[in-house]
């Protein structure tokens, strides 16, 4: 059984959704999830997740902010996961980058070639993840990122 607000799988036993927090009753819980309804909400999340190509963290932090949570559970929760990633992103390549400058000054120099390739590949995962993101808000599914600190809810 499914949220009618959210579209969460619920449990016949639960009481209330375990993601929105609503009450659930037995009379209102839908057998598949509820329709996706395309609109506003919806483009903003999909414009999150594209938008962490371009500019990370800022273009989804500002989308989290004007976006109305009570007008779509669907599309508020993959503005909030957008934003978790890139933020995790971020962290990643920072943490990366003083760890690469640090292993190229023990190691002479050499280690800025090391450094480079392993930049390169998570920036490579990066955009794909993003990408996958994008298609798969727009086709209505749950995109949940593999990597991802919830700092966000």
């Amino acid at each position: 059984m499914f949220c009618p607000d959210c579209g969460n799988d619920t449990h016949a036993s639960d009481r209330f959704c375990q993601r929105c927090g609503k009450a659930l009753h037995t009379d209102n819980l839908y057998r598949e999830p509820p329709p996706r309804q395309q609109g506003n909400a919806m483009a903003l999340a999909i414009i999150a997740h594209v938008l962490g190509i371009f500019v990370p963290v800022l273009g989804a932090l500002i989308i989290k902010l004007v976006q109305d949570r009570d007008d779509d559970a669907f599309a508020a929760d993959q503005i909030r996961e957008a934003l978790n990633f890139q933020v995790s992103a971020v962290l990643i390549g920072i943490g990366v980058g003083i760890g690469g400058v640090i292993f190229s000054i023990l190691t002479l120099g050499l280690g800025f070639f090391l450094f480079g390739l392993v930049w390169w590949l998570l920036g490579m995962a990066y955009f794909i993840l993003c990408i996958v993101g994008t298609v798969k808000c727009a086709n209505g599914e749950r995109f949940r990122y593999p990597f991802s600190l919830r700092l966000f809810n």
